[in-house]
């Protein structure tokens, strides 16, 4: 079964986590590289509008609800 969100709402909680990861990266690397990091993990963020594809969280199945989940790099990224 398909299951397809209108949106998907990035939550206060993970933008603070994605503007903490720019920082670091800028840090450790640099502004331009920082930039491309941050628009992967919001475009990927973003693609979780469409569930399919993407496996069910593991660590959350006692939870009540449908949680999926994706990586990138060594992010993840958990839709609920």
């Amino acid at each position: 079964m398909e299951i397809k969100r209108e949106k998907v709402i990035i939550s206060r909680k993970a933008q603070i986590s994605i503007k903490e990861i720019f920082e670091f990266v800028k840090k450790e690397s640099s502004t331009e590289i920082a930039q491309k990091v941050k628009n992967t993990i919001i475009t990927k963020c973003k693609s979780l509008k469409d569930f399919a594809g993407y496996s069910k969280e593991r660590y959350l199945d006692e939870l009540e609800g449908d949680y999926r989940s994706v990586t990138q790099w060594n992010y993840n990224i958990i839709l609920a």
